[in-house]
């Protein structure tokens, strides 16, 4: 079902249950000027949406994202190319995802998060409102290269709201990171981290018992 003013190219591929709210853009092509340094080339210059999965309003989707079954993406939300969204996701209001991410079954990502280019999430991630995540500690002053790498998160991982995570740290399973932190290295399995910058505090047993 489509919205009113929706625009559905033809690169798209979509079962008849996915919905479509009003003013959508899906399956648009990237289009690099010259001051973008990443390599933007598509393998698979195609969007997929699998079954009973729903497109808020004013949603953007560029060619090459692959969306499993019953995702939702919430309104104004925007999806770079080369992404994949595994089944049972919800994408929230104002999310923004950059290319070349990876997400899992069953994430949660709530409003006014930007999930950064090269980014990995595992399965059943909580990540709370207005989190940020940064893949360049040089600021791009070497261009768009191999070093440029986003945060890994590992399975049942939760990130509190407004929490930053810088370059290339990996967040190990079953751990929370507090609301506000700033993340600069690596998070244990199984534990908390809290301020800035992030320091562990204990385990997550502290919050959710065994």
């Amino acid at each position: 079902m489509n919205g009113s003013c929706c625009q559905i190219l033809e690169n798209v591929q979509f079962a008849p249950s996915v919905r479509f709210g009003d003013f959508c853009v899906i399956g648009i092509m990237p289009m690099p000027v010259n001051s973008i340094k990443k390599d933007l080339a598509l393998m698979k210059p195609t969007v997929s949406i699998g079954d009973n999965s729903v497109i808020c309003p004013h949603v953007t989707i560029y060619a090459g994202v692959e969306i499993g079954k019953r995702v939702l993406i919430g309104d104004s939300s925007s999806i770079f190319c080369r992404v994949f969204i595994d089944d049972d996701v919800i994408i929230s209001r104002n999310v923004t995802i950059n290319s070349d991410v990876k997400i899992g079954k069953n994430v949660r990502i709530m409003d006014n998060t930007h999930v950064t280019g090269r980014c990995i999430i595992g399965n059943n991630v909580f990540i709370s409102v207005g989190v940020s995540m940064a893949n360049d500690s040089r600021f791009g002053r070497s261009g768009y290269s191999e070093d440029c790498q986003g945060p890994t998160i590992e399975e049942n991982v939760c990130i509190g709201a407004g929490a930053v995570l810088l370059p290339g740290v990996h967040i190990g399973r079953n751990s929370v990171v507090a609301a506000g932190s700033v993340v600069k290295k690596n998070v244990p399995e199984g534990m908390i981290v809290t301020g800035n910058p992030a320091r562990i505090v204990g385990p997550v047993e502290m919050l959710f018992g065994k």
